[in-house]
């Protein structure tokens, strides 16, 4: 959308067969209509600041069906657009329609697609009866961890996934190891470590989250190589793995459980600092220290970000 007026109208819905557009997708006939005022379907212009005189207007047909209109308003130094201009309108919707839509085709089954992960993961999240709220958190630091460290749309993508899915290997925890209301001994612990693992193995059968593998497997390795599962350290782990341990960590810590009580946030942060180097990456406890100093680590500022990943339904 382009033009002095598309900042206003850009948001802008017609319901079908309301105005001169409406009209057209409901109709399915494309229409030049160069004197917008004597037409008794024109509604007026939404903002004052842009004055229509003229409209044409082109169905968008893709297999039979309308899927929008092609609007044109006000022609270029002249007062009316001409049948030539109708003409290769015409041409251009029957170009532009199938496009269009097999792209809104791709973004419902995308938005599908993502919709089903959250509701997966935290229809796993719902076994430990302590931890209500844990991936989306997890998910909102992340992505704030990731933008803050200039990731790529599509790597803070990969990342929002892959801190989604990060405990998904816990549906193989047994739930009185999950709800234990107390410290898990060595057994219940090694049962427990397991699950990074588990969720890897689940998750590489699905071709459209196998990028997301290390990230889900890696996230509780360390810098010092004592983590799990792998005993990975320093550059080893993958980016994604050691933005992903920071988000988890913090939320651990200032959650409340039945055996502790949630840390203030200053006290959590002081103790990821403490342990940079060791346990967790420099740089992005830096970039964590950097959001939290500005009050932007906070899981509302990161719902909006991974908000965005959704493509409009």
């Amino acid at each position: 959308m382009r033009g002095r007026a598309a900042g206003e109208i850009r948001d802008l819905r017609v319901p079908l067969g309301e105005g001169i557009v409406g009209s057209v997708a409901r109709s399915g006939e494309a229409e030049l209509v160069n004197d917008v005022a004597a037409d008794p379907r024109w509604r007026g212009d939404h903002q004052e600041v842009f004055k229509t005189r003229a409209i044409l207007a082109v169905p968008l047909v893709a297999h039979g069906a309308v899927i929008g209109v092609l609007q044109l308003l006000n022609p270029v130094g002249r007062d009316r657009f001409l049948e030539d201009d109708l003409r290769r309108m015409r041409l251009f919707a029957g170009i532009l329609a199938h496009p269009l839509q097999n792209a809104r085709l791709y973004a419902a089954r995308r938005r599908q697609f993502m919709e089903t992960v959250i509701a997966w993961a935290e229809a796993i999240e719902r076994k430990d009866p302590y931890t209500g709220g844990h991936v989306r958190r997890v998910m909102s630091y992340s992505v704030l961890l990731g933008e803050e460290l200039g990731l790529s749309r599509e790597d803070l993508e990969e990342l929002w996934l892959a801190a989604t899915l990060h405990d998904v290997g816990k549906i193989f925890v047994r739930d009185e190891i999950l709800g234990k209301p107390g410290a898990l001994d060595p057994e219940e612990r090694q049962i427990m470590n397991r699950h990074p693992v588990d969720g890897a193995e689940i998750l590489a059968s699905i071709t459209d989250l196998r990028r997301v593998l290390p990230g889900v497997r890696n996230h509780h390795e360390r810098l010092d190589g004592r983590g799990y599962p792998d005993g990975l350290s320093g550059d080893e782990i993958p980016l994604l793995a050691r933005i992903i341990a920071v988000a988890d960590t913090y939320d651990a810590m200032t959650t409340s459980r039945p055996y502790r009580p949630g840390l203030p946030p200053e006290r959590a942060a002081a103790e990821i600092q403490a342990s940079t180097g060791s346990q967790f990456c420099p740089t992005v406890v830096a970039a964590f220290a950097r959001l939290l100093a500005s009050g932007r680590f906070a899981s509302e500022d990161g719902h909006a970000v991974w908000r965005s990943f959704l493509p409009a339904s």
